[in-house]
């Protein structure tokens, strides 16, 4: 529910002005609520005295006490060289640091701000995790779905399953899986996304993993556990210390775009 502090608002009508559902109103010399709210808390952002708010939320933080200029070329560089992680180091990953990555997936745009992203963060119990999502790699292996991937991975799939305790090559010695869901596969990807650059800001490496994506589906016992008949999968993300360092960034085909 929002909240208006009638004696620190001073009529500015910014609020008015950056609500995009055209929800606030000035009616009898006061700002008000005229109906549903989609809580995108523009308003609060925007109020000059701090006299919106929402109930229930942690109170918003100054822009002006936070540091957030990045340059733009530094940050292009950084982009180029990420790398997705094969090789990981068998070394626990902090829970602060695990915690500083979610932060940053939770303040990450949703459609209509309806925060529907769910996080399950799998490291103590990873080894008992694995066993399932072998297995339902091992199913989609042997389903009879009409796929491209299954046609051109099934020899390489079935290979993985049987040297699995060997030589892995689904987990790659990570410590740790991310799996994200979301009732809308944009909000938990954009989420993953940002949670991707952050961890290789703080010295981490990351695999996206659809291999374990498609195992997760194909596991009732991790549909269920992961609540995935109301919401999809959106991305598997293995997390760790990179064991491999890079010299330059990979190649990239050119651009294709259009100047309309």
């Amino acid at each position: 529910m929002i909240k208006i502090d009638l004696d620190k608002c001073i009529k500015c009508k910014s609020c008015i002005r950056d609500c995009f559902p055209e929800n606030i109103i000035l009616q009898n010399d006061e700002i008000s609520i005229k109906g549903p709210c989609m809580m995108c808390g523009h308003c609060v952002a925007i109020c000059p005295t701090k006299a919106i708010s929402f109930e229930g939320y942690e109170d918003s933080e100054e822009l002006k006490n936070l540091n957030y200029n990045i340059e733009a070329d530094t940050f292009l560089n950084f982009v180029k060289a990420r790398r997705s992680i094969r090789h990981f180091k068998e070394k626990k990953i902090e829970k602060k640091i695990i915690e500083k990555l979610l932060e940053v997936g939770r303040f990450s745009p949703t459609g209509a701000n309806i925060q529907d992203v769910n996080y399950f963060v799998i490291q103590d119990e990873l080894e008992k995790f694995k066993e399932a999502i072998w297995e339902g790699l091992n199913n989609f292996t042997n389903s009879d779905i009409n796929s491209l991937v299954l046609k051109r991975y099934k020899d390489r799939f079935i290979n993985m399953y049987e040297n699995r305790f060997n030589d892995d090559k689904l987990f790659f010695k990570a410590p740790m899986l991310l799996v994200i869901t979301s009732s809308s596969k944009i909000n938990g990807i954009l989420a993953a996304d940002k949670i991707e650059l952050m961890a290789n800001m703080m010295g981490l490496g990351v695999l996206f993993s659809g291999f374990i994506e498609m195992a997760i589906n194909y596991s009732e016992e991790l549909i269920k556990k992961f609540r995935l008949k109301r919401n999809v999968t959106c991305a598997c993300m293995l997390i760790g210390y990179p064991d491999i360092s890079y010299k330059r960034t990979a190649p990239r085909k050119n651009i294709n775009v259009e100047w309309l």
